[in-house]
């Protein structure tokens, strides 16, 4: 436990904990809180080092649950207070500077500090649009945050669907969200908006009108949850209370108090002033104290309190809830509520905090006797660091015995039974009692028959000292550096890590004078020799100083520091005190050594410093060997204290005594009996010596006869006949084994005893045992001629035998194993002896019982069956009332009489059952049922029954009970009343009732309101939790009624249309022999499955553990399986219509993780008649494959519609044929109503449409493959605006209507005849820009809010000319064709000054823009050419041909101002594809812009492709003397869409197009000029020449003959490489063919006759030439050629530049034996990466690594840099590659032993981040 309001953070520095297959036999939970009821931290085992995590509250308790196996389990953690966060919610740093956080918001000593404003990025100024930002609000448990905006200026609309922020709060405490509020508009704000202690805000901006922003206040308010076994609610803070109360205009703070289930809770008010005029009323201030949860739950007590007389006599609450409202109407009042839970057991686990600092405790039923034979325990934790302090108050009245033996009270300092011990008390007051750390354990025990009255004693934590842990402190009294008081006694024990000593020293002293200080105030350090427990005084001091003295040593890693003062005081001397301060030594010394042998020495050997040292050395090795230890040299202090300086040696760690070895010893061999050694050496300033080194060893075998790891055996110790003078031996149970076991350790004989003494030692002289747990199981000491039994539940067991060299331990020990008894935890389970086959109990058995129930709880026995033998010496059964062998002893029962049943103190019992060998029978049965105090609870085992409070008999008025029932994941709950139902009958059940809730969408949901005498039926969950409320008034009372749960999986699935299946138990193990079937059922819908986590055992055919998937067979109602699955392979996503079948099984053997899966069914389109927004249905992030959406939009007549898309990604293809949206002017289908249809990437120019009437349908349609994100689109409703302007005769005005309304939205599409360009004049505009944001955050573009678009096209996904706001008019805009689109986007309204233009069409000065291809050669000219070219000129032509053949275009001259990427004059030119000139109404055609693919209202359909035909590609963007590329690419494809981009001078390559159509567009500014363009085109010739050092041939048809020349400069060969081929199979290919020939002519020798369907092997030239005849009259040709030339010998190296292709190793596939080195440089357009994959990979044996191999670099050209990636050699199999830069080396060196048939590379362009599959190779 840490400070209140921190946390605790947690890391794993060692992990391994055992585990059996996927089997946990061990494991480490760590709860988020102070028992196993909190939230689960973490849970795990293996051997895998967990991730750090911290906790949410200041309370962590950890489990550590071990049966040891093989090699047993260990960890290793380190634990922090750190700052309190909200671990359980990931909030992302924000990308965008103060868009989100996490806020902790703190009480401090005023106001002010309990407070935070935050506002939207870049408030006042403006926000960006795309925001999604995420704020998350805490403050401690038992305030809450309330909400106040102050400023809300955001895009408007009517239900707050574009921008918008929204508040949600957290569910009890948790980070459960819950919308409360979307707010958009103006009155949002000083609404005050309240939540718990979470909260969260999110704000969203779109794309479009972005505005200021808003501003937020979020205060601490009073009012909360608050958890934990007790607390306090302070209200006494009056400036607080006051302030509280002005801000609000009134007070009212509701406290919900929930503890542990079973408990119920205590309250009283230590201050109460709740004034009120009239307190019978208590009209001004008041409290409510109600019985429950909620405000409908009934009063407690009198239930309103106000006045100011403490209030008496609260009763307690009946369930484990308690609600709490304060309400100050008039004036603040100040009031205390402390709480504390009650529970039926005596004992508890108890918190203290600054608040809450003490309690009190005491005997059960004190001050009356106590119940006989009773055990409590206590467990106090104080904050880190504090000290606990105890006090007997009024009487101690405990039994008195010798040694305590029948009763008495234990305190330990610390928190288990095992902690060091304090005292035991059990006569007399004993004094104050204090502890060292920051726990206390206290136990009270009688055995008594009749005892005593009891205790009574205050803990609470002490007003000074404690305990401080680290590598450094600093220790000062709590008063300093100011007066402390008199009479203080402080202690403070200060502890650094282990084998590290202290240097410590004193900052100041500040007290009085003392002789020797050893009277009136001092300070005194002391330590403590581990060896023997005696103190050694290390420094003492008082007076005054400011500068006291040197550092000073430790000789451990632990002091205590004790402050005394007296009575006696000085007026005239403020005395502070002390500042001492300690760090920790860097060297260490002394740990743990493993293994068979080491070395180990003395610190700083064989120079050792004059520092007094303590060290300790534990020495392991392996089981069954023994430790000996030999001194290789031995030096220590031999002056007057040398006795001092030793060397002491102990068998097992720190067990027995074995020898000490002074400096003036003999050094001699040491040998231990056990596998364990303890070497202690103390140094006390030895100086001028050197200490010791020393190795131990393990080669001889341990004397210690037997072992534990058997089903029975003998155990001994060391024979006699070794004159062993002492011994300690330890024997180790770990095997795995049944928990429902018993081990029974049976001493047959034996002789245990001191000489010294008659009195038996735990550890001395004796033989024990404990559990791995630390659990205490017995010991046996004395003389033995009887057998002696020491039972133990647990499968982990230790026993130790020590033999002094003053005692005897001489003995035989049986143990055996009995197939019953075991560990036992709740809450319900019978108890039942074995039984033989004949019916009866069988002889000579022994078994016991571990029981412990929930905490709070006491346990009643009842006694079902009894059929033993009649004398309890032979057969019996012993019942302890406690959770060990040694608890007090309830009974020995014997006989056949049933006792009466019995009720234990406390949540533990042990039962032991014995039989002889004689005279059995039938055995016994108990029933062992758990009993809370309170009603209600946490319920999570089926079979668990829970009733009403006091049934059977009549429940009390004013009750409420509520019960959670949660079982694992994958379950669901069956309830079923039983015996009887008896609940008052009222109309509509309002009184009196039984309410069950399902959880239904993290919502409680009413499943009935039962009451009345009818039995109900049984009642089913939909999922893992359930609740049942029980409620009473405050009349008359019935019998109630009592229930029982099952649980069960599988089940029917109709009305969920999305969610989660998990196996059950997941993420834990499931269950065996399980059978779960789960139903999806959707008629005429698709369902779609994604497995998200899958792991089963595994089995080549799933035979064992399996999920199958069924669906119902077409024109069927039979199921068919489609998918059987097991192992840890997640199945693949499914998507199956109508109905599916999961089937899960699992068998008895092994258990796994489990699956879990998620599933959605199609769900979209519909009506909408309102403001909104409609989206793609998307599963995982993308839209569902063949989905069919329509939206049918209905605005109010008068209006339009406008649809504003804010995101768009829909798969692209050739005239949006696969995947698309189609928009429509009206309510159906029509083709000349198309206003749209779009696909395509449209993420940075989202798409606006309009309708021209008030209605618009929205289809969207995707086919069964590549879905993408999809869409999302606002539908605002506004008046009309806009239409179409012809000019092609008159100018035209555009002048949008007059509205008032927040958002207008106006379009114009402006058209003129062919042969004109339409100008723009802006006659008037008045159009407010947004304010840029503050230079630290995203800049939003001035016109972003309210502004003017006009577009080169006739849509609004046409090429922007330029963006207008403000109120400056801008010169004159003329497009570059005969259309325009022109747009108005306003926030704030139209009026008649708003905007105003003149548009006109005028003659084009680009001349015709459509020209007409042939094969007779054409000039298209830039304007004025060869004069200079006109500034702001914008031209586009298309050139297209009637018949479906290319064409090229041939620079005749380029003179364009040249600039970086060409962005100020330039020239464009790129294929589009124009299937069909077909009108649709009156001008309606299809556009593609790039890879976003459109149809709106043109006369043409603009989409096309290109390859690279030849050349490295550093001219495709031509300036002049700086090259550079331009390209698009769609992932993964060869042959990309393009557009060529052109400036400079020069004359670039000639541009070939691949379609019959192609569009060449030219813009120049108002700068510079030049002499612009000539480009000569003319259809494209099939002979063809290609020069250029690398290309790519690609061929779709051919004519009759083609011929195809390939030219290299001289000396240099041509390497062809066939990426696909497909030419018409004839025989010898003399009809269709492609014919090489190796040189320039026909008569050049033949290469090869190529034909068919398969791709060739490369061809290699011997000359600088080669020819291509292309043959035949097929209807389909084609092949796709990659050729390169090299100088450096037939198809040696090369360079490639294209968007794809394929390359192979020389002379490929013939073997290559040649000493030779062959480099390739691949590359790919700029703005892309080069992936290149090995096809084959044959280069010889790998004992040929040395010559033979291939090496992969990454190539960054602009700064002439190489990086080595790779390398490859014979038997490799390559990885795919994918570079880091456009270019990728592939240097092959070769020798003459290569004996492979070589290589072959395919590479492709692909986009940084895409995927590209495997069919795109």
């Amino acid at each position: 436990m840490v400070d209140i309001g921190q946390a605790i953070a947690i890391t794993f520095k060692e992990f391994f904990i055992e585990f059996f297959f996927s089997n946990c036999i061990a494991s480490v939970a760590v709860y988020d809180g102070f028992d196993q009821t909190a939230p689960l931290l973490f849970k795990g085992c293996r051997g895998d080092l967990p991730d750090p995590f911290t906790s949410s509250s200041n309370i962590v308790y950890i489990l550590f649950e071990s049966v040891p196996v093989h090699h047993g389990s260990k960890f290793l953690l380190e634990w922090l207070q750190v700052d309190r966060q909200i671990t359980s919610v990931t909030v992302p740093p924000p990308t965008v500077p103060g868009c989100g956080g996490l806020v902790s918001l703190q009480i401090g000593r005023n106001h002010s500090s309990e407070k935070v404003t935050f506002t939207s990025p870049g408030y006042p100024e403006g926000y960006a649009p795309m925001l999604n930002c995420e704020w998350i609000f805490e403050t401690p448990p038992g305030y809450h945050l309330s909400l106040v905006f102050h400023d809300m200026d955001l895009e408007q609309s009517s239900s707050c669907y574009l921008d918008y922020v929204q508040v949600y709060k957290g569910r009890r405490g948790l980070p459960d969200w819950r919308l409360m509020k979307t707010l958009c508009l103006p009155n949002a704000t000083y609404e005050l908006i309240e939540s718990t202690n979470l909260m969260k805000v999110v704000f969203h901006s779109d794309y479009y009108v972005n505005k200021t922003g808003f501003k937020g206040n979020v205060n601490i308010v009073c009012g909360g949850l608050l958890t934990g076994p007790n607390g306090v609610i302070d209200m006494q803070n009056e400036t607080r209370a006051l302030h509280w109360f002005y801000t609000y205009h009134h007070l009212q703070c509701e406290w919900n108090i929930t503890v542990r289930v079973g408990r119920t809770i205590a309250v009283e008010f230590p201050v109460f002033n709740v004034p009120s005029r009239n307190t019978s009323y208590c009209a001004e201030n008041s409290i409510v104290l109600r019985n429950g949860r909620s405000r409908n739950s009934p009063m407690l007590g009198q239930g309103r309190y106000c006045g100011t007389q403490l209030p008496r006599d609260i009763p307690e609450t009946s369930a484990n809830e308690l609600s709490v409202t304060f309400i100050g109407l008039s004036a603040a009042a100040i009031f205390k509520l402390v709480y504390r839970e009650v529970s039926v057991a005596c004992g508890g686990r108890i918190v203290l905090s600054a608040e809450y600092d003490s309690t009190v405790i005491m005997s059960p039923r004190y001050p009356n006797v106590p119940p006989p034979h009773t055990e409590c325990e206590w467990i106090f934790m104080a904050p880190a660091g504090e000290r606990l302090h105890l006090e007997f108050l009024e009487r101690f009245d405990v039994t008195s015995s010798p040694d305590c033996q029948l009763a008495f009270v234990e305190l330990r300092d610390g928190a288990t039974v095992n902690s060091e011990l304090i005292n035991t008390f059990c006569k007399g007051i004993p004094s104050s009692q204090y502890t060292t750390g920051n726990m206390l354990y206290v136990r009270f025990f009688t055995n008594a028959p009749e005892p005593k009255n009891g205790f009574k004693a205050s803990v609470g934590i002490a007003t000074c000292g404690g305990t401080i842990r680290g590598y450094g402190g600093h220790v000062t009294l709590p008063t300093y550096p100011g007066q402390y008081p008199n009479n203080l006694d402080c202690t403070w024990r200060l502890i650094g890590p282990p084998d590290h000593y202290l240097v410590l020293w004193f900052d100041e002293l500040s007290m009085p004078y003392s002789y020797n200080c050893t009277t009136g105030d001092y300070v005194v350090v002391t330590e403590q020799m581990p060896v023997n427990s005696s103190v050694n005084e290390l420094v003492r001091f008082c007076g005054s100083s400011s500068n006291t003295t040197q550092s000073f040593n430790s000789t451990s890693n632990e002091v205590t520091v004790l402050f005394h003062s007296d009575d006696r005081s000085e007026s005239y001397h403020v005395r502070r005190g002390f500042s001492l301060r300690f760090n920790a030594s860097q060297e260490a010394c002394g740990g743990q050594l493993e293994g068979p042998t080491g070395v180990f020495e003395s610190p700083g050997y064989p120079s050792t410093r004059g520092y007094r040292r303590y060290c300790m050395w534990k020495i392991v090795v392996p089981v069954g060997r023994r430790v000996k230890v030999e001194l290789l040299d031995f030096d220590l202090e031999t002056s007057v204290q040398a006795y001092k300086h030793r060397l002491i040696f102990y068998d097992g760690l720190y067990s027995l005594y074995l020898k000490t070895f002074h400096a003036t010893s003999e050094p001699e061999v040491v040998r231990s009996t056990s596998n364990s050694m303890a070497v202690i050496f103390i140094s006390h300033h030895n100086v001028g010596h050197r200490g010791f080194r020393a190795r131990y060893t393990s080669d001889e075998a341990s004397p210690c006869v037997g072992d534990l790891n058997g089903d029975s055996g003998y155990i001994y110790p060391p024979a006699r006949s070794l004159n062993l003078v002492s011994f300690h031996c330890e024997w180790e149970r770990n095997l795995q084994t049944n928990m429902n076991k018993t081990i029974a350790f049976t001493l047959l004989n034996g002789t245990i005893s001191s000489t010294s003494s008659q009195r038996c030692y735990h550890h001395w002289d004796s033989v024990w045992f404990t559990a791995g747990s630390g659990v205490y199981l017995g010991h046996f000491c004395g003389n033995f001629t009887s057998p002696a039994r020491i039972l133990s539940p647990f499968m982990n067991v230790v026993m130790k035998a020590t033999q002094s060299s003053s005692g005897t331990v001489d003995f035989m020990l049986q143990y055996s194993t009995f197939d019953c008894g075991g560990s036992i935890s709740g809450p319900v389970e019978v108890v039942t002896s074995p039984m033989a086959s004949n019916g009866m109990y069988p002889p000579n058995t022994a078994c016991v019982w571990d029981v412990t129930y929930p905490s709070g709880s006491v346990i009643n026995i009842t006694f079902v069956a009894m059929r033993l033998e009649s004398d309890c010496s032979h057969d019996y059964l012993r019942i302890r009332n406690g959770p060990r062998p040694s608890s007090p002893l309830i009974n020995t029962y014997c006989g056949t009489n049933i006792p009466m049943p019995v009720l234990s103190e406390s949540n533990a019992l042990w039962i032991e059952f014995y039989s002889d060998g004689s005279n059995e029978d039938q055995g016994f049965v108990l029933r062992l049922e758990s009993v809370f105090e309170g009603c209600g609870g946490l319920l999570h085992t089926k079979g668990n029954t829970f009733t009403s409070p006091k049934y059977p008999g009549k429940y009390p008025p004013n009750s409420e009970c509520t019960w959670d029932i949660q079982v694992k994941d994958g379950y669901f709950i069956s309830l079923s009343f039983i015996e009887r139902f008896d609940i008052e009958q009222s109309t509509e059940c309002s009184e009196d009732f039984v309410q069950v809730f399902d959880f239904v969408n993290d919502e409680w949901v009413s499943l009935l309101k039962l009451c009345g005498r009818d039995l109900p039926a049984m009642i089913n969950s939909t999922g893992s939790q359930m609740r049942v409320l029980f409620h009473s008034n405050a009349r008359g009372s019935n019998n109630g009624f009592k229930a029982t749960f099952d649980i069960k999986c599988g089940g029917v699935i109709s009305g969920k249309p999305s969610g989660q299946i998990v196996s059950p138990g997941f993420p834990q193990l499931y269950d065996a022999n399980l059978q779960c079937n789960y139903t999806i059922d959707y008629p005429d819908r698709y369902i779609n499955l994604e497995f998200t986590s899958f792991d089963l055992e595994r089995n080549d055919r799933c035979y064992f553990d399996w999920v199958k998937i069924f669906q119902r067979a077409p024109w069927s109602t039979s199921l068919e399986e489609i998918g059987k699955y097991c192992g840890s392979t997640i199945p693949p996503p499914r998507r199956i219509k109508n109905m599916v079948l999961i089937s899960f099984k699992s068998d008895s053997t092994y258990q796994a993780q489990g699956f879990q899966l998620k599933y959605e069914v199609d769900s979209c389109g519909g009506r909408v008649t309102r403001p909104g927004i409609i989206e793609t249905p998307s599963f995982m992030g993308r839209y569902y494959e063949e989905a069919n959406c329509s939206w049918n939009i209905t605005a109010p007549p008068g209006q339009v519609v406008l649809l504003r898309f804010s995101r768009f990604f829909v798969e692209s293809s050739l005239q949006c044929l696969y995947d698309f949206v189609r928009v429509i002017d009206g309510d159906s289908f029509s083709n000349d109503r198309v206003i749209a249809q779009i696909c395509g990437d449209h993420s940075n120019s989202p798409p606006v449409l309009e309708s021209t009437g008030n209605k618009m349908l929205v289809h969207f349609r995707s086919d069964y493959s590549r879905n993408f994100p999809g869409f999302t689109a606002a539908v605002i409703f506004k008046t009309a605006c806009g239409g179409t302007v012809q000019v092609n005769s008159t100018a035209g005005n555009l002048r949008p209507v007059t509205t008032t309304d927040p958002f207008m939205y106006c379009g114009w599409l402006i058209l003129g005849s062919r042969d004109q360009q339409i100008q723009l004049s802006v006659t008037s505009l008045n159009l407010t820009p947004c304010s840029n944001l503050s230079n630290n955050t995203t800049r939003v573009d001035n016109c972003s809010c309210s502004f003017l678009e006009v577009r080169d096209g006739p849509g609004p996904v046409s090429e922007l000319i330029e963006r207008i706001c403000g109120n400056t008019l801008p010169p004159t805009i003329t497009s570059s064709s005969n259309q325009m689109w022109v747009s108005l986007t306003s926030e704030t309204g139209v009026n008649a000054n708003t905007f105003n233009a003149i548009v006109s069409g005028v003659g084009s000065v680009c001349g015709s823009p459509i020209r007409n291809v042939t094969s007779v050669p054409q000039d298209l000219i830039s304007p004025g050419y060869p004069s200079s070219y006109p500034a702001n000129a914008r031209c586009r032509w298309i050139l297209t041909s009637n018949e479906y053949r290319r064409f090229d275009l041939h620079f005749v001259d380029l003179d364009i101002e040249a600039s970086t990427n060409c962005t100020a004059d330039y020239l464009t030119i790129e294929d589009v594809h124009v299937p069909y000139v077909k009108r649709i109404g009156c001008c309606t055609r299809r556009l593609n812009v790039r890879k976003k693919t459109v149809f709106l209202k043109f006369p043409y359909t603009l989409q096309g492709h290109n390859v690279i035909t030849e050349g490295l590609g550093q001219n495709y963007v031509f300036n002049g003397g700086a090259p550079d590329r331009y390209h698009s690419f769609s992932n993964g494809v060869r042959s990309p869409q393009i557009k060529a981009t052109f400036c400079g001078r020069g004359l670039p390559i000639d541009y070939y197009s691949q379609q019959n159509t192609v569009q060449v567009t030219f813009q120049s500014n108002s700068a510079m000029s030049g002499k612009g363009f000539k480009l000569r085109y003319a259809f494209e010739g099939c002979n063809r020449n290609y020069t250029g050092m690398q290309g790519r041939i690609l061929m779709q048809t051919v004519p009759s003959e083609c011929t195809l020349m390939i030219q290299a400069p001289a000396n240099f060969t041509i390497a062809l490489y066939f990426l696909s081929f497909y030419i018409q199979q004839s025989e010898q290919c003399l009809e269709t063919s492609l014919e090489v020939r190796d040189g320039p002519t026909r008569n050049s020798p033949p290469l090869a006759r190529l034909c068919g369907y398969a791709v060739p092997n490369p061809v290699f030239s011997t000359g600088n030439a080669l020819l291509l005849l292309a043959s035949g009259t097929a209807s389909y040709t084609h092949f796709d050629i990659t050729y390169t030339t090299t100088d450096k010998g037939q198809g040696c190296g090369g360079k490639l530049f294209n968007y794809g292709g394929v390359f192979t190793s020389p002379l490929y596939p013939n073997n290559y034996r040649n000493s030779s080195q062959c480099r390739w440089d691949v590359s790919v357009p700029i703005g892309t990466v080069t992936l290149l994959k090995f096809t084959v990979f044959d280069i010889g044996p790998r004992n040929t690594c040395d010559s033979d191999f291939v090496e992969l670099y990454d190539v960054d050209i602009e700064n002439n840099v190489e990086t080595f990636k790779t390398r490859y050699c014979g038997e490799d199999n390559p990885v795919l590659h994918e570079g880091s830069t456009g270019t990728v080396s592939v240097i092959y060196t070769t020798s003459v032993h290569n004996g492979g048939t070589g290589w072959v590379a395919r590479f492709t362009a692909k986009h940084p981040g895409a995927t590209v599959a495997d069919d795109n190779w």
